[in-house]
């Protein structure tokens, strides 16, 4: 005789849990934290130990009482030099903070329907000569204008690239700077007479404005410090998340993913007909 008796397994133990509903992308305090006791077997990843609670990371949306695991709180960095094979192929497979502009239908350079295609097919669009010496010269001005904004601050910045899932979304940044704490980024542009007095006026332009709210969420920095400069010269403003951009953010790079999961690239043109010769 085999006999069969079904079991449910519960392991209560205290754990961090939300004292309020949070949406996707929330910026977690103490206040909306609190140890309670839980049961850890009835998720695939174990909440956070009332040990290890945290006041920095973001998890999906998530209801009252809702225990936080650590793969829904926690961000990676990543070792990989912008420009490197290794940076485009980990920027082939997320949701990029420079890419945030095109996706809401803000950049100056690339629409959102360009970007749906280059996700889909994974062939990046080609740059003419005059493009990437502009993007050379970008990058020499990054190490110079990082270089003035940590002898300004007496802050040390290093470049680096963080990732984050929030709600299922592969999100990503990079950043010309973070310090060691996370708390204070560092976006760098090449010096632009029209940007430096945005700047000036601490109002950007929308094109510039998604990139940042993606930098903020991705690694919970507090600021980002945006620049324009060069080697001679340099604007500098700082930018905090606006409320309801994170939201916006968000909802837009779902509906992004959801077309992507449907793209079909549109017909090749049939060449013209062409009348045979008398």
């Amino acid at each position: 005789w085999s006999v069969y008796l079904p079991l449910t397994v519960e392991v209560w133990s205290p754990a961090v849990v939300t004292t309020t509903a949070l949406p996707a992308g929330a910026r977690l305090d103490a206040a909306q934290l609190t140890l309670a006791d839980v049961d850890w077997a009835a998720a695939a990843t174990p909440p956070t130990p009332a040990s290890r609670p945290s006041s920095r990371n973001w998890p999906p949306s998530a209801p009252t009482n809702s225990p936080l695991s650590e793969d829904t709180m926690s961000h990676t960095i990543h070792s990989y030099q912008q420009g490197s094979s290794q940076w485009h192929s980990h920027r082939a497979t997320h949701f990029n903070a420079s890419e945030a502009p095109a996706m809401m239908g803000a950049s100056k350079f690339t629409s959102r329907s360009e970007l749906l295609r280059e996700k889909a097919t994974g062939v990046p669009r080609e740059h003419d000569e005059a493009t990437q010496r502009r993007f050379a010269a970008g990058h020499e001005a990054e190490a110079h204008v990082r270089a003035k904004v940590e002898q300004i601050t007496g802050t040390d910045f290093f470049p680096v690239t963080a990732s984050c899932v929030v709600d299922g979304l592969p999100l990503s940044a990079s950043y010309d700077g973070l310090t060691m704490d996370e708390t204070i980024g560092l976006e760098v542009k090449l010096w632009n007479e029209g940007l430096a007095e945005q700047v000036r006026a601490g109002a950007l332009d929308m094109h510039y404005v998604w990139q940042l709210e993606q930098q903020l969420l991705v690694v919970g920095a507090e600021v980002i410090i945006f620049c324009t400069g060069d080697a001679d010269r340099l604007e500098k403003m700082e930018y905090r998340a606006v409320p309801g951009r994170r939201e916006q953010l968000i909802a837009g790079w779902k509906q992004f993913q959801a077309d992507l999961a449907t793209y079909t690239p549109p017909a090749a043109a049939e060449p013209a007909a062409v009348a045979a010769p008398m």
